[in-house]
């Protein structure tokens, strides 16, 4: 920069120090920071050994970098320290040229005596200006910065998880699948201690979900063992009402057919005992832990109970309904005397005789309904006007 005055000289000297003081207080933090104080004596190995060594080699060169910044600043104090507002002119050149040039020394360099002629010294010095200075310290500060926070995140977000994925795998049940994610887990544990940076969070979301399928497998297996169990104990409820309503219904059967001689009723099924068999077959498969087994047998199971559950209740209706038609045949039977009073046919001898013939097929025991209905159906026709008398 050249022609500069001094009130341009003051702006940067001002831009300096505050530069001076950002990068002061951003080092102190960054040293002051636990993950960076435990990278320092953690035992690390592998990406993260080979990450933080070039971290601390370009935080050791910020520091430097910066001790000789401050040398540079506190230079550049003492020759604008005046107390007058102007500079003498060489001063002031002197000053502006310490600003602008390449006035600060950054490294000194060995030159291999193959590569060095006779006027050339031992060393190279390099130098750079102040503000090549700051971007060096940038950079260097940036790499050592993102190491120490990767490897934060790393202990901050992945230990936690990799220790609640433990504590997960405690409430499971042992098996070949859960010892392998012991094993997992062992690994990851031991990777975060010495090279969080291989260590991705990828690594423990599998887990985790490795764990959900796991959870939600013993959930499913739960719920299907309390299913079965709960179906078991309905389907020893089932059978023995049925074996109830099997002899409630073999009692009504008796009654009814000492009642009723047609239509024949079927007897009522029984209860087999190869169903009772099958119900404790699967029992047994439920206390050894076949539950999915158990599970098919108990649809089989229920598939018959309920077949014999409608043959029962067909059983009972067919009674109930024999005994509905006799008492209905009975009602129109004393309907059609009525009518016949009223028509004034009571002494007629054909009413009169198929009246009597219906009345005692409908009152006697076992009657025969079919027989009855077809009498109660010729009274009733016997009852009825034709356009011709002689035709009855």
């Amino acid at each position: 920069m050249t022609g500069m005055d001094l009130a341009a000289i003051d702006r940067e000297l001002a831009r300096y120090r505050s530069a001076a003081d950002a990068v002061g207080a951003n080092l102190l933090e960054l040293d002051a920071d636990p993950n960076r104080q435990l990278l320092d004596t953690a035992p690390l190995a592998g990406d993260t050994g080979a990450a933080w060594a070039d971290a601390r080699t370009a935080l050791a060169s910020v520091w430097d970098w910066f001790a000789r910044f401050t040398s540079f600043l506190d230079a550049a104090t003492e020759l604008r320290d005046s107390p007058r507002t102007r500079l003498p002119a060489g001063r002031e050149r002197q000053l502006a040229a310490l600003l602008t040039d390449a006035s600060i020394e950054v490294s000194r360099d060995d030159i291999p005596l193959r590569d060095r002629d006779l006027l050339q010294p031992r060393q190279a010095t390099n130098r750079c200006t102040a503000d090549e200075l700051l971007a060096l310290m940038t950079d260097a500060f940036a790499r050592a910065r993102d190491v120490v926070t990767r490897v934060a995140t790393a202990w901050d977000d992945l230990v936690p998880r990799v220790t609640g994925a433990r504590t997960r795998l405690v409430g499971l049940p042992n098996g070949a699948e859960l010892e392998g994610l012991h094993d997992r887990l062992d690994a990851l544990a031991d990777a975060l201690i010495a090279d969080p940076l291989s260590v991705q969070a990828n690594d423990v979301a599998a887990i985790e979900t490795d764990l959900d399928s796991i959870a939600r497998s013993e959930q499913e297996h739960d719920d299907l063992r309390r299913e079965v169990l709960s179906r078991i104990r309905d389907a020893r409820s089932r059978l023995e009402a049925f074996e109830r309503q099997a002899t409630d219904a073999r009692c009504e059967w008796e009654t009814t057919r000492a009642k009723i001689a047609r239509p024949e009723l079927e007897p009522p099924p029984r209860v087999e005992a190869a169903l009772t068999n099958a119900l404790n077959a699967v029992a047994d498969r439920a206390d050894a832990g076949q539950w999915r087994e158990a599970g098919r047998a108990l649809d089989r199971l229920a598939a018959e109970l309920d077949a014999l559950g409608a043959r029962l209740d067909a059983s009972i209706a067919a009674g109930r309904d024999a005994l509905a038609t006799r008492d209905h045949l009975r009602g129109r039977l004393d309907a059609y005397r009525a009518k016949a009073h009223g028509l004034g046919l009571d002494e007629d001898p054909d009413v009169t005789e198929t009246y009597e013939l219906a009345l005692a097929a409908l009152h006697v025991a076992p009657a025969d309904l079919t027989e009855a209905a077809a009498l109660v159906t010729a009274y009733q026709r016997l009852l009825t006007p034709l356009p011709e008398p002689e035709a009855r």
